[in-house]
């Protein structure tokens, strides 16, 4: 028979312990201290739902690593055995509330252009936010309650089994199958290069008074005297919104054409260098002929705000792939120490119990901590 150090053992529980509590401490203080920092954090449901996870890790991962560190350096088990019901309780609430919470923030990524236009961003966040830990306690609660035995560990073994099946296999397997069908759901409706919000007026090229709208994603043709070479993109800039069109002038002679009557009615002018376009409500028209090497900036219309092309779709597709990266850690850190705390193993000697137990137990501990660093990068998209 092999038998652990039990003298080491408890040394490094002992440490673990301390430094589980300070790491769940100054990780999740640190993610709610961002949230609240960003401008506006009340009205934006996913910066609400991230502090409110964050707050739970705090207030529920807390208690029982403190009773659990009190149990170490006592070397004994605490008598009061409504601590230790109470403890096991907020552990199982943990894991739950944080498993729905993934489950919400899937749900408002689809959301929350509809919360926008509503114009109820304070209340939706509020409410999505809150939606955990109402499931939570009223789920949870009653299972951690009914058919406690206070002379076997708080309860019988039966409550124990649906307890963490409910509290830790639901909500797991929950949250990866619906952050995997967020991703696939993400990247097949988000096309590229797709503009949230109210879309500029269509730039439309004349040629003989016959006006012939640009596709802003293709390049030009080749028309009087604009070159071949002659293109149309986009500023990629995140600060700069506006549209740019860039013309390569032809070195050959161009033909210099007059505007057209509607043209003139329109209010357009040259100049040399850039050439500065206002958009009307009904439509934007480029003159033809000879450009200054130059870009034309087509201002945002009525005002509104038109975000960079691409940048939306692409913080989705990274909003959706993060979310299924802290679901898979979040699956495979709490999973096993409920795995092993309701089945019957026959373990070959207390060795093997002792490395197993203790890794899956300080696993699912350290999922308090380990997610919201990864939900600090989630939080930048």
């Amino acid at each position: 028979m092999f038998f652990p150090d039990y003298v080491a053992l408890s040394i490094a529980d002992k440490a673990l312990s301390v430094i589980f509590i300070i790491l769940i401490c100054v990780t999740n203080i640190a993610l709610v201290g961002r949230q609240l920092s960003r401008p506006m954090f009340y009205r934006n449901a996913k910066l609400m739902a991230i502090i409110s996870l964050a707050v739970g890790d705090i207030i529920l991962a807390l208690f029982p690593g403190v009773i659990t560190a009190k149990i170490y350096f006592n070397q004994q088990w605490i008598p009061i055995c409504r601590v230790n019901l109470l403890s096991s309780t907020y552990f199982s609430l943990m894991h739950f509330v944080f498993g729905i919470g993934l489950v919400v923030l899937c749900a408002e990524s689809h959301l929350r252009d509809f919360i926008k236009k509503s114009g109820n961003e304070t209340a939706s966040a509020l409410v999505l936010s809150s939606v955990p830990w109402i499931i939570g306690l009223i789920v949870i609660l009653p299972l951690c309650l009914v058919n406690a035995k206070y002379d076997f560990f708080c309860r019988n073994g039966v409550s124990l089994k649906v307890i963490i099946a409910v509290s830790v296999f639901v909500p797991t397997s929950l949250a990866v199958l619906v952050c995997v069908v967020n991703i696939c759901v993400t990247c097949s409706t988000v096309k590229p290069h797709q503009i949230v919000g109210t879309r500029p007026p269509p730039v439309v090229y004349y040629h003989n008074n016959v006006a012939i709208p640009v596709n802003q994603e293709t390049h030009c043709s080749a028309t009087n005297g604009v070159n071949s070479d002659s293109y149309l993109h986009k500023q990629d800039n995140a600060k700069e919104t506006n549209l740019s069109l860039t013309f390569q002038p032809s070195m050959t002679n161009t033909p210099q054409l007059q505007p057209t009557a509607q043209q003139s009615q329109a209010g357009y002018y040259q100049q040399p260098g850039p050439v500065y376009i206002t958009p009307h409500s009904h439509q934007t028209t480029v003159q033809q002929g000879y450009y200054q090497p130059g870009v034309v900036n087509i201002g945002r219309p009525n005002g509104q705000t038109v975000a960079p092309f691409g940048a939306s779709s692409s913080n989705r597709r990274k909003e959706a792939i993060m979310l299924l990266a802290i679901a898979i850690f979040y699956f495979v850190m709490v999973l096993p120490n409920s795995g092993v705390a309701i089945t019957n193993i026959d373990w070959p000697n207390p060795l093997m119990f002792s490395i197993v137990t203790q890794t899956v137990s300080w696993l699912s501990m350290a999922r308090s901590w380990v997610t919201p660093i990864m939900m600090l990068f989630y939080s930048k998209f």
